[in-house]
C-alpha cells in the first residue's frame, strides 16, 4: 500500500473527526472509502463519455453494410439455412 498526504481545511478536518467518531472508523478508512467512491464514479463517467464519443465512428464507412437493411434482407437469413 502507498501512503499519501492530504491537506484539509479546519472545517473538513473537524467534520472528518466527527464522522469517524460517529461511525466508529478510523479517519484514514473514511478517506479511503470516499476516494474509492469518487474513483468509481469518475470511471463510470469516463466510460460513458468514451462510448458517446465513439458513437457513429463507422458511419462514413462504405465497406460495412447498413445493419437496418441487413436485418430486413431475406438473403441475409437464407445464407444461414
Amino acid at each position: 500500500m502507498v501512503k499519501k498526504s492530504v491537506s484539509l481545511s479546519e472545517k473538513e478536518n473537524e467534520a472528518l473527526k466527527a464522522l469517524a467518531l460517529k461511525l466508529g472508523k478510523r479517519e484514514g478508512e473514511i478517506l479511503k472509502e470516499a476516494l474509492e467512491r469518487f474513483i468509481n464514479e469518475a470511471q463510470k463517467e469516463m466510460k460513458l463519455e468514451n462510448l458517446l464519443a465513439s458513437r457513429g465512428m463507422w458511419k462514413s464507412r462504405k465497406d460495412i453494410p447498413d445493419l437496418r437493411e441487413l436485418r430486413k434482407s431475406r438473403d441475409y437469413f437464407a445464407d444461414d439455412v
